[in-house]
């Protein structure tokens, strides 16, 4: 299993070399260590969550976590820790607003639907 350790020493390669091959084992080991994250909370759910919405959430909160780290001036394995818990709770609750959104727009598309029929 990816540490946040794992992460550390891999955004400090990639921030030395700044090669394309050190910043794709950052995303890698980001992408993994989001997934047993994401996965863990998703266990919880009262709905199960589809393997696509999984995948959207890993990325998208994986894609927050790298962006506060090359915009960090002092990255520690605690500063990566929160931000790996702040960002995939960020991740969730953009996806839950998103949703909603969602079924308030195919409930009133059905109240029009139903409304349309009766006339």
């Amino acid at each position: 299993m990816t540490t946040y350790h794992d992460v550390l020493e891999a955004f400090e390669g990639y921030k030395a070399s700044r090669s394309q091959k050190d910043w794709n084992k950052l995303w890698f080991l980001c992408e993994e260590r989001m997934a047993a994250l994401v996965k863990t909370k998703a266990k919880g759910l009262s709905v199960p969550l589809d393997a696509m919405d999984l995948i959207d959430l890993i990325r998208d909160a994986s894609i927050r976590v790298l962006r506060r780290l090359k915009e960090a001036d002092d990255v520690t394995e605690d500063y990566i820790s929160v931000t790996f818990y702040n960002e995939n709770r960020t991740a969730f609750e953009e996806f839950n607003r998103i949703n909603k959104r969602w079924q308030r727009m195919n409930k009133a598309a059905g109240i029009l639907n139903s409304a349309n029929h009766v006339q």
